[in-house]
């Protein structure tokens, strides 16, 4: 027998190309209706890289302050805790603070789908903050991989990727990592005694993180995946620029820092699909760690407060179930179960403090197709909050009373033909307080059990049409009532009657010119509360215009132009304004092979000072460069005798 080896190396550009595969694709619900939901397009991104990043230009989408510096987003002007987030299946974890820090993700191998809340979500009802969702690009057989570097004037950024399929198994390697020493503010920028410089004060931060994730296909209707993950993370917490105090508690300037953030992350999938039937089950072991300081001065030799150590960990599981009964019908019942604990160790303190919080929800989605025309879906969620234990003043464990609530929403989809589709959204969601919320810690350590959760209700209208050449247009409006709103007061989260939210979304991309891709969007944001006072860090207006612009076969230019409109930030008991600002981003792309990719440009060319936070400022004019080596070895086992 002679056994004949053939190799293939074939360079491409973009792996998320490549033909798919049955053994990595992730089967949950069937995909998202394409007017309602939005896929991120990295074509028209530049030099972006972590997942706020790449979320950033989006008008619908707003980035907002946060005393622990971790990115964080509001859709539609919403609690930054009301946004839902998944990986191929699996929520990605959530702090005790109930956010997720979105600088944390910067893996280039998945595709980014946004949901604002017009359809129902991944495994039960969506309105309030919707949903990000990560889904794994597809692999093709044999060795594939990339890798990706950018050198600007503010960080340094890698990231690569191997990975290996044959029709039975394959594996996927990636490592990735950033190191920013600092940034560098605006030329319009006025120093401070405490900012007297434009190499911005304790603003640096290095980070690396990796995964290896592992599928075995059993059989033709059944497969197995594993994950494992770790990211490991130090940064500055840059200071307020004026001189005062950013911490209460202090009587000076305060220099705070993640002396030391550590995530690791244990994924296990498994997917069944037989003719009408379809099973999917996720089960997820997360471990956080993160030691938060603050110093007496930028040397961070001296502490103002004893250290503390915060230690997390989240176990939890779903099962869905998915049926067609019919050309017409088809269901999917959905169980998940979620544990997360909080420890708190202060150095000089003998009482370790702890937390803990379950939920556990049942979900159903009935989908049903009235025409080729028209479908509805329908999606109902019971979803319990179990909180068994929690550290108060005498150090004794307390029982509190469980929190419940129904979730609902139902749409309408109608397709009118090839040029015209519509949708109506209507839904009810709840949001249960995180363990912050429900036991505020470190310093006041007082127990909320009392609040309530925050119940939202929304209505959303929408179309997409092409009735002029190559022209795409989307346009969405809605209405959101939000009772027992949880905010911050006095020491404590309390609950709030009312807030309203509504507005309405424009999208047009063009391809009419030729060698030209022109994207257009608008975004009218009217947050308030029951007295009319604007919600914070949310701009009314927020506008956004880019083209790519295909000069040869393989050199292409994107600029990119973003306006946000002014926002309400708040210091101490006062109520700031922060100016509007417009940002200009321009690249040039080459690609001298099909396996290279060289870009470079400049961001914030304009060198506009702007800040999203009152004292603040972000990054002045960045050039970089960047670029990319993509590569796929194909193996040919044959045999001959």
């Amino acid at each position: 027998m002679n056994i004949k080896y053939n190799f293939f190396i074939l360079p491409i550009i973009y792996i998320g190309q490549l033909s798919a595969i049955e053994l990595e694709k992730i089967i949950v619900e069937e995909s998202f209706i394409n007017s309602v939901v939005s896929t991120v397009d990295e074509e028209l991104q530049i030099n972006n890289k972590t997942l706020s990043e790449k979320l950033f230009n989006s008008v619908s989408i707003n980035q907002i302050d946060n005393s622990t510096d971790a990115n964080l987003i509001s859709i539609r002007g919403n609690n930054f805790r009301a946004t839902d987030y998944y990986e191929d299946g699996i929520p990605l974890y959530k702090t005790s603070n109930g956010f997720v820090d979105l600088s944390m993700y910067n893996d280039s191998s998945v595709v980014i789908d946004v949901n604002l809340g017009g359809t129902q979500g991944l495994y039960a009802p969506s309105a309030v903050g919707g949903e990000i969702v990560l889904n794994s690009k597809e692999l093709k057989n044999g060795i594939n991989g990339y890798i990706d570097t950018s050198l600007s004037t503010h960080d340094m950024y890698f990231n690569t990727l191997l990975s290996n399929k044959t029709d039975k198994y394959y594996f996927k390697l990636m490592l990735s990592g950033v190191n920013q020493n600092t940034f560098t503010l605006s030329d319009d920028f006025s120093y401070t005694p405490i900012q007297n410089s434009d190499k911005r004060v304790n603003s640096d931060k290095g980070q690396i993180n990796g995964y290896l994730k592992m599928g075995y296909k059993i059989d033709n209707n059944s497969d197995i995946e594993f994950k494992v993950s770790h990211l490991k993370s130090d940064f500055g917490l840059p200071i307020n620029v004026y001189d005062e105090p950013s911490n209460p508690f202090s009587q000076t300037a305060d220099y705070k820092r993640v002396d030391n953030k550590q995530l690791t992350n244990y994924w296990f999938y498994y997917d069944y699909q037989k003719e009408d039937l379809k099973f999917t089950f996720r089960i997820y072991y997360d471990e956080y760690e993160d030691i938060y300081n603050y110093y007496k001065s930028p040397e961070f030799t001296n502490l103002l407060y004893p250290e503390s150590t915060y230690y997390d960990d989240r176990l939890g599981s779903i099962a869905s179930l998915q049926y067609n009964y019919s050309n017409k019908n088809s269901g999917t019942v959905t169980l998940s179960f979620d544990k997360n604990r909080h420890k708190q160790i202060i150095d000089s303190d003998p009482v370790i403090k702890k937390y803990e919080m379950k939920e556990i929800s049942l979900a159903y989605i009935h989908n049903y197709k009235y025409s080729d025309n028209l479908t509805t879906t329908a999606a109902l969620k019971y979803k319990m909050q179990n909180l068994t234990k929690a550290f108060n003043s005498n150090s004794q464990s307390t029982n509190y009373k469980n929190n419940r609530a129904v979730d609902a929403q139902l749409t309408l989809n109608y397709v009118y033909d090839d040029q015209q589709s519509y949708y109506l959204s209507v839904a009810q969601k709840n949001r249960f307080a995180s363990l912050r919320e429900l036991y505020p810690f470190f310093p006041w350590e007082i127990a909320n059990s009392r609040v309530k959760p925050e119940k939202s209700r929304n209505i959303e209208v929408g179309t997409q049409l092409s009735l002029l050449t190559d022209t795409i247009v989307k346009l969405s409006t809605y209405y959101n009532k939000i009772s027992d709103m949880i905010v911050y007061d006095s020491n404590t989260y309390k609950n709030i009657e009312e807030t309203t939210i509504k507005g309405f979304e424009f999208n047009l991309y063009n391809y009419s010119i030729k060698n030209n891709h022109i994207k257009l969007s608008y975004a009218y944001t009217n947050a308030k509360d029951k007295n009319g006072i604007k919600t914070l860090h949310i701009p009314t207006s927020k506008f956004n215009l880019s083209d790519k612009l295909f000069l040869t076969s393989n050199i292409n230019f994107l600029v990119n132009f973003l306006y946000v409109s002014s926002i309400n930030d708040s210091y101490g008991s006062s109520i700031k304004t922060l100016s509007s600002y417009s940002l200009l981003d321009m690249q040039l792309e080459y690609s001298p092979s099909k396996d290279f990719l060289f870009k470079i440009g400049v961001k914030n060319l304009l060198d506009e000072n702007w800040e999203y936070r009152y004292a603040q400022p972000s990054k002045g004019r960045n050039f970089f460069v960047s670029l990319k080596y993509t590569y796929w070895i194909y193996i040919n086992l044959t045999s001959e005798t």
